[in-house]
């Protein structure tokens, strides 16, 4: 299997893998309670992001040599890495009561309804020429990266902390099909 892994595909893995890694940290934290681990998952989930835009970057770098299985990769490294991740740093920093789990949970499963969407549209939305989607429809999800960007704890306080409304307001905007992301032109080479 790992034969048939493109070099995209090998940063779509380093994604998830960081998704995954912060998860644990997370779980370390609330048996520990040593912000060393904290801090760590805050850190990876930024280096998700910069697998992920890699990853599309090298995936059109040669068109011929792109995975087949590599979409749907990077869907479910993205589910992972901005949907579970941010959901369980969310639990972790606090939102654990029934409504606030219930909002989590409703972030999670918003995300992956958009990139299931994203999967079976993005043939149509594609532009002929580049293969690029010409634009997403709802937010795309590694923007889920600013809500733990705002959420981080600041030394020890929790003025920032993030709120079940946040998480729902973060929900809807994943599932609109109304709100329209234009992406950057590609340069056809």
């Amino acid at each position: 299997m790992l034969r048939s892994y493109t070099p995209a595909d090998a940063l779509t893995i380093g994604n998830a893998a960081c998704g995954t890694i912060a998860i644990f940290l997370c779980l370390d934290y609330i048996a520990s309670g040593n912000p060393r681990f904290l801090w760590s998952a805050f850190i990876l989930l930024p280096s998700a992001l910069v697998c992920d835009v890699l990853d599309g970057y090298v995936a059109r770098l040669n068109p011929k040599r792109q995975s087949v299985l590599g979409a749907d990769l990077d869907s479910l490294s993205d589910v992972i890495s901005f949907g579970v991740a941010p959901a369980v740093l969310g639990f972790t920093l606090g939102l654990r009561g029934g409504w606030d789990m219930l909002c989590l949970t409703y972030f999670v499963v918003c995300g992956v309804s958009r990139l299931a969407r994203f999967n079976v549209t993005a043939a149509d939305l594609a532009d002929t020429e580049t293969g690029k989607v010409k634009y997403f429809e709802g937010t795309p999800i590694p923007t889920s990266i600013l809500i733990v960007r705002c959420s981080e704890p600041r030394s020890g306080s929790k003025e920032s902390m993030p709120t079940c409304g946040s998480a729902c307001t973060r929900s809807v905007r994943l599932c609109s099909i109304h709100l329209r992301w234009c992406t950057p032109p590609v340069e056809a080479r």
